[in-house]
């Protein structure tokens, strides 16, 4: 991207451009520091960093690293694209000649050739100047920042712009309030974003409609004016006439087809990547109400919709308003030969009314019986160890065979009655073929219509049949679609209790203050509640313990803590403030946790430790690793921090373990909750850190400790025994001495 800048461009203060350009440096170091190596660079890695620099000053590292593509080998356009969705702004594409709509900063993507990618740059401010435009563009390949004049300099001219902007709640189209009020599904508010281009599409397939009349007027005119009157000096023009018809038909389909995969691709992206994240944001009580089979066949439905715009179901829906092109048609070239085709259609909209019922009916049941089967396979994988010890294999087999016996006979139902309305809307596409030729003839023997006339009436009928015919041959199909598209409704009219908290006040500063109020927990799918009347107080600093039998609800009241549930009946505040009027996702930032089992994810060390603290630096992640214990055999391992965790195998359980305990020390929240540990781990040198690191941390943080392990709970100033019907204290025994050298290390190791 060069340009020429006059002098009044030469002008342009420098001290302004040199932060800017030094900021966005230290940005791009930052978050390449971050990214792990090569997964953020290149010159649109340069580009996030430049716009972020105008417009994302408010923003901590730590929200910016959160919302960039992970596991990538580089970031290239769409991943910057992605980025700035995840940050709540939306891109348009702009030409740089339309002033009111341009604004900084906007991406530059100026081309390099056919075989070339284009090189990005960023507008970072727009002045006006004497009637002309002129922009501070930062060059992302170069790392430069000079002036453009976006009137006159030609290095723009062909450039494609999109700027970004934050759309306004009361304009999204899938908006709550807007769709109650003009009584709109979701699926159905979505594709108003897409009336544009279906209306495009609709006037491509008008128009290949219109040519589509081209062959049966050819052969017409051919049978009744050239081969009749042996007049053969038209012949090459229509002949003519007809390719140049034909091969319009052809680049028309063209245009349609990439339309209607791009709509296709788009939603099936949106769809998508909106009911992910509002799977992600649903309460745990909306969610653990749920299968995991139920939410991944409703999450596979949504893939036909994507099919759905490509195939040739959606093709017949387009097609059929323009059955009335053809059959006006027919009305002019045979006259009463129009009675054939409208006939058939009544056929087709009965064999359609009668056949959509019963199909629903069997998709439903299908639907059931799959689901079940789905439901017992996942039962089965997770539990082969425990079915073979018992012996039940044979009545497992059984079981299956049972229920796919009902499967298969659902699905054989259903594919009988598909094949059943296919079998009538062939026959009556024949019976219309038949009855127009038959009747066609009498006309043609009677004198009232030539034969090349007949011989398009009859083509002009099947153009006319075909689109019905398709219809009902693709009932079950339509009728996938129907519930797919009720499903994305329903789930997306799902009160998520993060939505529902969107109002939510984050919490600045976490203190460490947890107070139950005759709190209680009780799940739909249980008669009688998990625990009631749970009371106590936690000073900020203060260490609490929680025993109790197995299923008491020791883990679930740290899960309140973490605002995973809203209490049934009573109350939970921290610092204060009731749970439910807080931002958990904010909260949850600010507590360190330790889970029962370890609880990591696809990539390294490295990656699943950041989880918590983007931020942090290799030195405070190996701190985190030694305090767990963790650090001596993380770098014994031949990648150390690079070692990928959930694709290796060969890590133990007790290591993967100390990496998230690690987490939660790296995290270093002022809320500490530890969560029923195995016995070996508390007793080996990771639990005599543990042990060492309470003791150090009480009356500087708050910790809760759900545990049977005496010893633990002896470290708390109080214990409580979990109850069905509220906390009973508990004198935990006191603690075991520690041989000396045992102590003496962990507190060397700690330091």
């Amino acid at each position: 991207m060069t340009s020429s800048p006059d002098q009044t461009l030469q002008a342009e203060p420098q001290s302004e451009d040199g932060a800017l350009n030094q900021e966005t440096r230290a940005l791009f170091d930052r978050l390449r520091a971050l990214r792990w190596g090569d997964g953020f660079s290149g010159p649109y890695a340069e580009a996030f960093c430049a716009i972020l620099s105008v417009l994302g000053r408010h923003r901590s590292v730590r929200d910016v690293v959160e919302i960039m593509p992970h596991f990538e080998d580089g970031f290239h356009l769409i991943d910057l694209m992605n980025a700035m969705v995840n940050l709540g702004l939306d891109a348009t594409r702009l030409k740089p000649r339309h002033e009111d709509r341009l604004s900084a900063p906007a991406l530059v993507l100026s081309p390099r050739g056919v075989l070339k990618e284009p090189a990005p740059g960023v507008i970072l401010t727009i002045e006006h100047r004497d009637g002309e435009r002129i922009a501070r563009l930062f060059d992302c390949v170069t790392r430069d920042i000079r002036p453009v004049n976006l009137d006159r300099d030609r290095a723009l001219r062909g450039a494609s712009v999109y700027v970004f902007s934050k759309p306004s709640d009361d304009k999204k189209e899938t908006a709550a309030a807007l769709r109650a009020g003009a009584g709109l599904g979701w699926f159905r508010a979505l594709a108003i974003r897409f009336y544009g281009l279906l209306t495009q599409i609709l006037c491509l397939s008008f128009l290949i409609n219109i040519l589509g009349l081209a062959t049966p007027l050819f052969i017409m005119v051919v049978y009744d004016r050239v081969i009749s009157a042996r007049v053969t000096e038209a012949f090459p023009h229509l002949v003519a006439g007809v390719a140049i018809a034909i091969a319009c038909d052809w680049f028309l389909r063209g245009l349609r087809s990439r339309r209607l995969a791009w709509i296709a691709a788009r939603i099936d992206n949106i769809i998508g990547n909106l009911s992910f994240s509002k799977l992600m944001r649903l309460s745990s009580q909306t969610s653990d109400s749920v299968s995991v089979t139920a939410q991944l066949l409703r999450l596979r439905s949504f893939e036909s919709l994507r099919d759905f715009f490509n195939s040739v179901a959606f093709l017949s829906v387009l097609e059929l308003p323009f059955a009335a092109i053809y059959l006006v048609a027919i009305l002019l070239v045979g006259g009463v030969l129009v009675a054939v085709p409208l006939a058939c259609v009544v056929l087709y909209i009965v064999i359609f009314a009668l056949m959509r019922k019963r199909i629903g009916v069997d998709i439903r049941r299908t639907a059931r019986t799959g689901a079940a089967s789905q439901r017992f396979l996942l039962e089965t994988f997770a539990k082969t160890q425990d079915i073979q010890a018992s012996g039940l294999g044979g009545k497992w087999e059984s079981k299956y065979a049972a229920l796919s016996k009902r499967e298969y006979d659902a699905f054989a139902r259903l594919t009988n009655a598909g094949n059943l309305a296919e079998t009538l809307a062939h026959g009556v596409t024949l019976l219309g073929g038949l009855a127009t030729l038959s009747f066609g003839a009498m006309l043609s023997f009677s004198g009232q219509l030539q034969a090349g006339a007949m011989i398009a009436c009859l083509i002009l009928t099947w153009r006319t049949l075909t689109p019905f015919h398709n219809f009902c041959a693709v009932i079950q199909r339509f009728e996938q679609i129907r519930n797919s598209i009720i499903q994305i409704d329903t789930m997306m009219d799902i009160v998520e209790a993060e939505e529902a908290r969107a109002a939510g006040a984050p919490l600045k500063t976490l203190r460490g203050g947890v107070t139950f109020e005759k709190a209680g927990l009780r799940f739909e799918t249980r008669t009688t509640p998990v625990f009631t009347d749970i009371s106590f107080s936690a000073s900020p600093g203060e260490a609490i313990g929680f025993t109790g039998r197995s299923g008491a609800g020791k883990s679930l009241l740290l899960k309140l803590v973490q605002g995973m549930y809203d209490p049934s009946y009573g109350a939970v505040r921290i610092d204060g403030f009731d749970i439910r009027q807080l931002d958990t996702a904010n909260l949850r930032h600010k507590i360190s946790y330790i889970p029962q089992q370890p609880q990591l994810f696809q990539g390294s060390i490295e990656e699943n430790l950041r989880l918590v603290r983007p931020e942090a630096n290799h030195q405070e992640l190996w701190r985190a690793l030694d305090m767990a214990g963790a650090a001596d055999s993380v770098k014994a391992l031949r990648d150390g921090l690079a070692t990928p965790v959930i694709q290796n195998r060969s890590l133990s359980f007790n290591l993967l373990m100390q990496i998230s305990m690690a987490r939660a020390y790296l995290l270093d929240g002022n809320l500490f909750l530890i969560d029923e540990l195995p016995g070996p781990l508390v007793m080996g040198a990771c639990g005599l850190k543990l042990k060492v690191f309470i003791r150090e941390n009480i009356g500087k943080r708050t910790i809760l400790i759900a545990s049977q392990n005496e010893e633990l709970l002896s470290l708390c100033s109080r214990c409580y025994e979990v109850t069905a019907y509220g906390l009973r204290p508990h004198e935990a025994a006191p603690a075991r001495a520690a041989p000396a050298t045992g102590t003496e290390t962990a507190k060397e190791n700690v330091a």
